[in-house]
C-alpha cells in the first residue's frame, strides 16, 4: 500500500495538465500513486496522461470513455485508489514540492483522519497572488493550528474547516466509506461540497497545517473564481440547490432522528446562499445588460 493516492479527475485539461503532473512527480515524498480518470476529454488530455504513465508507473490512467461528469470521475478514483491516505490535486492546479510530505507527516503525527493546508491563488501568468481563503472567506483565518475531533469536525464545516477537496488529505478508512453514498446523478457544480460533507461526517480527528501548500489556478477550467456567463451562473445555482438536497438526504439516511437545525446543514445552506450572491454579483458586473433585462417594469 502506498502512503498517498493523489486524486486527479481530468476533463479537457491539456493546457495545464503536464505542469500539474510535473508538480506532483516533483514531490519530496515519493511513495504515492496518481489516480487520473479521463472523463471523456475531447482535447489531447488522454494522450498526455498516457505519455506520463509510460514514463512513471506511479501514474495510473483510467478512461471513462465518455463524459460522465466530475462526480462519477471522482467516484471512480475513490474505487481505484489504494493509498493509506488520499490527497486531491485538480488537473489545472499545482502543488508545492513539500505538500504531500507535510500533509502526511501531520496526519501521522496527530493520528488524524483529515488534514488540511492553505492555498495561494495562481494567476494567469503563474505568479503567486493572495491567500485564497483570506480573499473571500475571512473566517478561515481561524484555521491556524485548529484541531477537532468527532462531532466538532462536523460542526466546524464551512467555518474553521474548509469545504474544499484540494487542500485536504483523508485516511483510507474514511474515503472508502463514502463510496456507496456517492449519488449516481451528475452534479455539474459543487460536487466537491457534497463529497467533503460526507467525508467530514465519517472523520474522527482533524488537524490543520498553517502553510499554503496548494496553488489554485484562478483562470483554470475547474476554478470558481472565473466570471461565468449568465447561463452558467444559473446552472451553478441549480446545482448548489441539489447539493443541499443531497446533504439533507445523506444526514437523514445516517440517522432519521437527526435534528438538521443542530448540525451544519444550516451552514451549508448559508454558504450556498452566499456563494450564489457572489456569483450573481460577478456575473451582473460582467454582463450589465442582464441586470436591466431582469428589472421589473
Amino acid at each position: 500500500m502506498v502512503k498517498i493516492s493523489v486524486h486527479t479527475p481530468v476533463y479537457n485539461a491539456s493546457e495545464h495538465l503536464a505542469e500539474c503532473l510535473d508538480s506532483i512527480l516533483s514531490q519530496t515524498l515519493s511513495d504515492f500513486e496518481v489516480i487520473c480518470v479521463n472523463d471523456g476529454s475531447t482535447d489531447d488530455s488522454l494522450d498526455i496522461l498516457n505519455a506520463y504513465a509510460r514514463k512513471d508507473a506511479r501514474i495510473k490512467v483510467f478512461d471513462q470513455g465518455k463524459n460522465t461528469g466530475t462526480l462519477q470521475a471522482r467516484k471512480r478514483i475513490f474505487e481505484e485508489a489504494t493509498g493509506e491516505y488520499m490527497a486531491f490535486i485538480d488537473a489545472d492546479d499545482l502543488a508545492q514540492p513539500e505538500m504531500l510530505e507535510e500533509l502526511y507527516e501531520k496526519a501521522i503525527e496527530t493520528d488524524s483522519d483529515f488534514v488540511q493546508c492553505g492555498a495561494t491563488i495562481l494567476d494567469k501568468d503563474n505568479a503567486l497572488s493572495k491567500d485564497i481563503f483570506e480573499q473571500y472567506n475571512s473566517y478561515f483565518s481561524n484555521v491556524t493550528r485548529f484541531a477537532a475531533t468527532g462531532e466538532d469536525i462536523f460542526q466546524a464545516y464551512g467555518k474553521k474547516i474548509k469545504n474544499n477537496f484540494w487542500v485536504s488529505l483523508f485516511k483510507r478508512d474514511v474515503y472508502k466509506t463514502i463510496i456507496p453514498h456517492i449519488p449516481d446523478a451528475p452534479i455539474p457544480h459543487g460536487n466537491d461540497n457534497i463529497l467533503i460533507f460526507m467525508l467530514m461526517f465519517f472523520s474522527k480527528n482533524y488537524t490543520s497545517l498553517n502553510k499554503n501548500l496548494y496553488l489554485y489556478r484562478a483562470s483554470g477550467t475547474t476554478s470558481n473564481l472565473t466570471i461565468p456567463s449568465p447561463e452558467k451562473a444559473a446552472a451553478h445555482i441549480v446545482s448548489r440547490g441539489r447539493v443541499i438536497e443531497l446533504a439533507q438526504d445523506f444526514l437523514l439516511t445516517q440517522n432519521p432522528e437527526h435534528d438538521l437545525s443542530q448540525l451544519p446543514f444550516p451552514t451549508l445552506k448559508n454558504n450556498t446562499f452566499a456563494y450564489t450572491v457572489r456569483l450573481m454579483d460577478r456575473c451582473l458586473k460582467t454582463h450589465p445588460e442582464k441586470k436591466s433585462d431582469s428589472t421589473p417594469s
